[in-house]
């Protein structure tokens, strides 16, 4: 789906993402992000995708037995930090400084899908002060005008599971943003159960609905084709 963005609009996907777009504070405070390690004796990660700022700490907690928080993926594990075993009760934190997505997974549970992924926003810009007023607009100074993809997989879950993964977008001129809900077509990557037909909803921040795309070449499809980034099956 193709629209238009500013920094005050929430951007909600229905089946297995919500994103949230809203204004980056000039001002960074270090923050503590929780997540459950094998609540109710399930297999996951809750909630699967955390979204911070550099210098946040993540803390996971053990809600069951026989867990670990390691960094990498399943069988290829990066060394950044590794919590060890541990069981109910336990809790490991971890301080990212450095931008960047940062996946990690249990050892005795990730060959049955049991993994994470931190994603760290990249810093802002410094303002340049402009020495004298210009005839032309100045571009907003806190705008970075690097485009950039995001991407994460996650596990569908509902309700109050739902899953939610976030970036940012500031200054406040709208721009063009291209969101994908990739489903059918990760069977051919060796995800087991995709999501057969994701659904991505647009809405305002007060939740009321600005548009809506199931099947992306039912609407904007010559749009979605010339930015380059079409999904490969007709139902995402």
């Amino acid at each position: 789906m193709k629209t238009s963005a500013n920094a005050k609009i929430g951007v909600f996907l229905t089946v297995s993402l919500v994103i949230f777009c809203f204004a980056l504070s000039r001002t960074a405070i270090a923050a503590t992000v929780n997540v459950d390690v094998g609540p109710g004796g399930s297999i996951v990660f809750e909630p699967f995708s955390v979204s911070i700022q550099p210098g946040d700490t993540v803390m996971w907690s053990w809600k069951s037995n026989h867990h670990t928080v390691t960094a990498g993926t399943p069988g290829a594990p990066t060394g950044l930090f590794d919590s060890g075993i541990q069981n109910l009760g336990s809790t490991f934190s971890f301080t990212f400084t450095n931008p960047g997505t940062f996946n990690y997974y249990c050892t005795p549970h990730g060959a049955e899908g049991m993994s994470g992924v931190v994603i760290v926003a990249g810093a802002t810009p410094t303002p340049t002060p402009t020495p004298t007023p210009s005839p032309t607009p100045t571009p907003d100074p806190n705008i970075d005008a690097q485009p950039l993809n995001i991407s994460t997989r996650m596990q569908v879950l509902t309700e109050d599971r739902v899953l939610i993964g976030g970036f940012i977008i500031t200054g406040n001129d709208p721009k063009e943003v291209v969101l994908r809900a990739i489903g059918p077509s990760l069977a051919a990557f060796g995800i087991a159960n995709p999501l057969a037909d994701p659904v991505l909803e647009l809405r305002a921040a007060d939740g009321s609905l600005i548009t809506m795309n199931d099947n992306w070449k039912d609407t904007q499809q010559s749009e979605i084709e010339a930015s380059g980034f079409m999904p490969s099956n007709d139902l995402e």
